[in-house]
């Protein structure tokens, strides 16, 4: 969710206030409302637990296929400070878009079908790696049935990247779509599941990144 504050300073030197002055003056306070509710809305919650609950009370993520993400979930990410305001731009669809992306069983879904399809013409090419650890993360997303992942998320969301680099042009625009969601989604997961990087991690994010 996005707010913009006051560019400056209203004029109250004088006493001879303009109309224009006013509107300004009432203007000022309402960005400032806005302000004081987001602020309010990164504080209501004392605790990380705190927030994750709040956000399965509206969102019911827990263990819930029929989990999408969606403007409105991107932007209470944001707004109880799980992530950056550059983090919600990056994610966020068309405001005007609520419905955009898939569940989460539809990508776990959809990962199956893929993967079938490219055993037929890859054999045990690395990105059927990838996209097992992926379905292992999605059917856990927000780490309550498990603290553990099959892989670093965020590596894995790096390989679905490049592998969307590298192959975008043999993919369906289906394919493509679920890709990209799949990757969003992994992202996301690995904002609600901060883990302690190890060094290996590190430098393999770093490798896979290296090549964007």
């Amino acid at each position: 969710m996005y707010t913009n504050s006051a560019t400056g300073p209203l004029n109250t030197a004088t006493n001879s206030t303009t109309s224009t002055g006013n509107t300004a003056a009432v203007g000022n306070s309402s960005n400032d409302q806005n302000q004081d509710d987001n602020t309010a809305a990164t504080t209501r919650f004392s605790s990380r637990a705190e927030k994750f609950a709040a956000l399965n009370k509206e969102f019911s993520i827990s263990n819930n296929p029929s989990f999408k993400v969606t403007p409105n979930f991107i932007n209470r990410l944001q707004e109880y400070g799980l992530i950056s305001a550059q983090d919600a731009q990056t994610l966020g669809f068309s405001d005007s878009d609520d419905s955009a992306g898939g569940t989460l069983g539809e990508l776990s879904d959809f990962i199956d079908r893929f993967s079938d399809k490219l055993k037929q013409t890859h054999g045990n090419d690395g990105i059927l790696t990838t996209l097992s650890n992926a379905r292992g993360i999605i059917n856990n997303f927000d780490g309550s049935l498990s603290k553990s992942f099959p892989a670093d998320i965020n590596t894995t969301a790096a390989e679905i990247h490049q592998y969307l680099n590298s192959n975008g042009d043999n993919l369906s625009d289906s394919e493509h779509s679920s890709l990209s969601q799949l990757e969003k989604a992994l992202t996301i997961a690995d904002k609600l599941n901060p883990t302690s990087r190890t060094s290996d991690n590190i430098n393999r994010y770093m490798a896979i990144a290296g090549g964007f």
